[in-house]
């Protein structure tokens, strides 16, 4: 990664999309079913990179701080800012698995629904004389097409 000349300015920058992010995210869960499965799973992709770029960021700001207990608080608040956007993170994971589980749901149930029970066939005793069945042809089922056989 680049080293950044003020790594701070570089957080905020990413810690305030982090929040425009989530702020989006909270309004598509918000929506429940009827939250867009596409936008949730960008929201999720982009939170997820934007918590990675932060960490990154936290950790060059802790290596150059010397004072105890300002490295303490940074790492406080550090810690806040990445349970906060995890929290989201896994919210959107768990709504986009559901979102998928229910589709998966629905395919099953139209693969179930399509299958009927057909009625039972009565197939009649056959003695083996294929001109038997030719001429029950002729008689009950097809006539033309029994005329046609014995013609030839």
């Amino acid at each position: 990664m680049a080293t950044h000349s003020n790594p701070k300015a570089a957080r905020g920058g990413h810690r305030s999309s982090a929040t425009k992010l989530i702020a989006a995210a909270k309004t598509e869960l918000d929506k429940g079913e009827g939250g867009s499965l596409v936008v949730m799973g960008v929201l999720l992709n982009k939170l997820t990179e934007k918590l990675s770029k932060i960490r990154v960021l936290d950790e060059i700001i802790v290596e150059a701080m010397d004072d105890g207990e300002e490295i303490q608080a940074e790492t406080l608040a550090q810690d806040d800012k990445a349970v906060e956007i995890g929290l989201v993170i896994a919210d959107l994971n768990a709504a986009v698995k559901g979102h998928l589980h229910e589709a998966e749901n629905e395919q099953e149930n139209k693969k179930v629904q399509s299958f009927t029970k057909l009625p039972k066939l009565e197939l009649r005793w056959f003695s083996g004389n294929p001109l038997m069945s030719i001429q029950h042809l002729s008689n009950n089922l097809m006539p033309q097409l029994a005329d046609q056989i014995w013609q030839m």
